[in-house]
């Protein structure tokens, strides 16, 4: 989509689909956003595609089971195993 630009030389606005400036000839680039956005949206294919493949085999269930079970005993480390010094002059 074309949109207003600022030419660096002359300071006209024209258009960021021209190839030049129609006032002062000087070339400038062209709008990189279209391959910017393109790049992202097959990021974003990509990433659901693994989601996909891990979600129908299993594994996505397995890894969460697995997150879940380390933070459990994470959890239970530090609540039961570690005793728990009461600090001095707390109040409530």
């Amino acid at each position: 989509m074309a949109r207003l630009i600022t030419c660096e030389v002359c300071q006209k606005q024209i258009n960021s689909s021209a190839e030049n400036c129609p006032e002062c000839g000087h070339p400038h680039e062209k709008d990189r956003t279209d391959a910017k956005n393109f790049r992202q949206i097959l990021w974003m294919l990509g990433f659901m595609v693994v989601f996909a493949i891990f979600y129908k085999t299993g594994l996505l269930q397995q890894i969460i089971d697995m997150i879940f079970k380390k933070q459990l005993l994470f959890t239970l480390y530090f609540i039961v195993i570690t005793p728990i010094s009461p600090k001095e002059n707390c109040t409530i």
